[in-house]
């Protein structure tokens, strides 16, 4: 039995997506990153949009969002805004949501690759702070792109991993570069990471943008840029994890495709379980209002303000889906963009019911033994959840297929013929500089 907690790396955290507000208020101001605080640390409120929204919080939107499947999955929106909206064309009705629930990346974690393409000044002022940081033993403050950082002395990756020697960070999230410039993946120069704090309070969509903002600052073009893990987590408050969802998974009432589940029984009881492998896809279901209260003030107050509705719920239970890099690869999304764009239809097959589920609760016990796994229905609660979680995340726009995994070999194959032909002629004295070159060369050994 698993006695960590399914909620690893510390990132129980929240990009806001989507939120349905059936009660409640209709909005609340971000105090961590749109409202700013006062000197005594008081936050601000701003002024209140439409629909309640906070003008100056970048995690409300209006909800064209979910009539317009050219726009990407970055803030919420309220159930009173689509109330009032009649593009609404769901497949599920509203009521059958639960009510204040939000939808939200929760994690995101990319490399990169950076092209140099010219020598800047802000840069030139980087490398001084870093070097004054290292004689100071500490990082140097610093602001970029309105936004204030710390550099640091040291980069990260050491042993087999790829040494960028630039840090950056503000709370949150860290950026890394190397001012090299590099063509390969496999020795990528750029690596960000924005954590559970980051997305609760800025919102992981804010941060990226920002990043990229900073590399452009520097005198970079971020050209190549792919996710390394990304998080989407389906907040509920006011739902009692016991009641809704615990006791059917300690009788094991429920499909899977994973070979591993376990709950996380810690010194204050069950708290949650957690199905799946670190290195592909996790899910972890856990109670957020325990884990929240072990957090800072700051923390506890950016999920009050933008999570549960500008209060402190009885109960809070959170759904979470952690992806890694080989199960995008998996369904060929290689680029950043391309996971963005298909966020509706991830989440759509993560969370699927009825077709080989990776997860999905029953009403009763299943027959494992005989295969007869689906015939069982579904717990109504679990069904109401994975309907709220596709729903704010919109509908697919396009299907989420797997590549060609046949294809795939015969690529690899090709590629590592002409790796062994490349090395041969080179071993021999000959400089393979165009495929025209390989080609020649190749012709010249079989005709000896």
């Amino acid at each position: 039995m698993n006695t960590q907690p399914p909620i690893a790396d510390d990132d129980s955290s929240d990009d806001l997506g989507t939120r349905v507000a059936a009660s409640g208020p209709a909005g609340t101001p971000n105090a961590a990153s749109g409202g700013g605080a006062a000197e005594d640390g008081t936050p601000i409120q701003e002024a209140e949009g439409p629909a309640g929204a906070s003008a100056g919080n970048t995690h409300l939107l209006s909800s064209q969002w979910f009539s317009d499947p050219s726009l990407p999955f970055h803030d919420k929106v309220l159930l009173s805004q689509l109330l009032s909206d009649d593009r609404y064309s769901g497949p599920v009705a509203l009521d059958d949501l639960y009510a204040n629930a939000v939808v939200a990346v929760d994690w995101l974690e990319t490399g990169g690759l950076i092209r140099w393409e010219e020598d800047s000044r802000v840069l030139l002022q980087v490398e001084r702070l870093r070097e004054a940081a290292g004689a100071a033993g500490q990082p140097e403050p610093y602001v970029l792109c309105d936004q204030e950082v710390l550099i640091y002395p040291k980069g990260i990756g050491s042993g087999k991993q790829q040494h960028l020697p630039y840090r950056i960070e503000w709370p949150g999230v860290m950026l890394a570069f190397d001012t090299r410039n590099q063509d390969s993946r496999q020795h990528g120069n750029w690596y960000l990471k924005v954590t559970g704090e980051g997305c609760v309070q800025l919102g992981a969509m804010t941060c990226y943008r920002k990043a990229g903002e900073i590399v452009q600052e520097l005198g970079g073009v971020l050209y190549d840029q792919w996710v390394k893990r990304i998080d989407f987590a389906l907040d509920l408050p006011d739902v009692d994890l016991k009641a809704e969802f615990l006791d059917a998974f300690r009788q094991e009432h429920f499909l899977t495709s994973s070979k591993s589940w376990n709950p996380y029984d810690g010194p204050e009881g069950c708290s949650g379980f957690t199905v799946g492998t670190m290195n592909r896809v996790k899910l972890n279901v856990y109670d957020k209002l325990r884990q929240a209260k072990k957090k800072d003030e700051l923390y506890q107050l950016a999920m009050q303000q933008n999570r549960w509705g500008g209060r402190i719920p009885n109960a809070a239970t959170r759904i979470e889906y952690q992806i890694r890099k080989p199960w995008l690869d998996e369904y060929g999304l290689c680029r950043a963009d391309d996971v963005f764009r298909m966020i509706p239809a991830i989440i759509s097959r993560l969370a699927e019911l009825e077709k080989r589920p990776f997860f999905a609760m029953t009403n009763g016990p299943v027959d494992r033994k005989n295969k007869h796994q689906n015939r069982c229905g579904r717990l109504p609660a679990w069904v109401k959840a994975v309907a709220t979680f596709q729903t704010l995340a919109g509908q697919p726009h396009e299907p989420l297929e797997r590549v060609n995994r046949e294809l795939i070999g015969g690529k690899r194959a090709l590629q590592s013929a002409m790796g062994f032909l490349t090395s041969a002629a080179a071993k021999s004295g000959r400089c393979i500089a165009t495929s025209a070159d390989l080609v020649e060369f190749l012709r010249e050994q079989i005709e000896r």
